[in-house]
This record gives C-alpha cells, sequence and structure tokens, in this order.
C-alpha cells in the first residue's frame, strides 16, 4: 500500500485507507502534474519567452475602438493570446485608461514598492505582479485575453 503523501490534507489522510491503489496513485500523479504545470506558470513571461521586439497590444473588445498600448516585448502565446511586458508606465496607462473608457468599476490596480499592486474584488483578492530584473511587469499573469495590435 501506499503511504499518504506528506502533503495530505486531514480530510485526504482519513480517506486514505478506503482508496484503491489505482486512486491513490492518479491522486500522487495529479499533485505531481500540479506542481509541474505551477513551475511553468511562473517560467512565463521570463526571459526565457521574452521575444526581441515589442509592439503595441490592446485587449479583446477594444481591438475595434483602436485603443492600445506599447508593449516592450511579448512573451510567449497563451491559449493564443498575447503576453506583453511593459513598463511601470505603460501598466498605470492602461489600467488609467480603462477606467476612463468605464471598462472598470474602480481602480485596477497601482505601483508599489513590491510590483504592480492588482485590485481585486475584494481586498484578500489583491495580488502583486512582481517586475522582471529591467523594472517591467508580463501581464500574462493579469490573465486577460490580450491581442498583438498591427
Amino acid at each position: 500500500m501506499t503511504d499518504v503523501p506528506d502533503w495530505a490534507s486531514d480530510a485526504l489522510r482519513r480517506t486514505w485507507p478506503t482508496l484503491t491503489e489505482d486512486d491513490r496513485q492518479a491522486l500522487i500523479a495529479d499533485r505531481e502534474n500540479s506542481l509541474l504545470r505551477t513551475a511553468a506558470v511562473q517560467l512565463r513571461g521570463t526571459d526565457l519567452d521574452r521575444s526581441e521586439h515589442g509592439g503595441d497590444f490592446t485587449l479583446d473588445g477594444l481591438y475595434e475602438r483602436g485603443i492600445r498600448w506599447h508593449a516592450e516585448a511579448f512573451g510567449e502565446p497563451w491559449n493564443g493570446w498575447a503576453t506583453p511586458i511593459v513598463t511601470a508606465a505603460t501598466a498605470k496607462n492602461m489600467f488609467a485608461d480603462l477606467l476612463e473608457l468605464g471598462e472598470a468599476d474602480g481602480p485596477l490596480g497601482a505601483i508599489t514598492d513590491d510590483g504592480l499592486l492588482v485590485y481585486g474584488e475584494d481586498e484578500d483578492d489583491n495580488f502583486v505582479i512582481a517586475p522582471n530584473d529591467r523594472g517591467e511587469f508580463a501581464l500574462w499573469e493579469l490573465g486577460w485575453t490580450f491581442l498583438k495590435y498591427p
């Protein structure tokens, strides 16, 4: 019998003896795959993904209106969407523009000593996008649908 993993929750520890060996192995494999997916996400937007050229980008739904901002570079596309890497000034301008255009109900974020603070619906949902070595921010972390603007 496979031992209970050290990362198992109390509920899983109680249930472990009732699981089949196949179920135990599947849970362990799923956990390992989850860790690999998390590591891959953390590597996105780094120099490993950085393109040599920047360009303009927009958000899906704003393309037709001609709204766009400049990216210093782009990372590898995410599910077909652009992954802009921007300066602090561009991030601030984008957040301000989206608020002014009525695309946001309130301020979306701010630049802090830690990086780009992104406001969630509740304060507990706030998160920070840390800058890279150049002081730029990989906007893929927002999970928004960006497009390269020709």
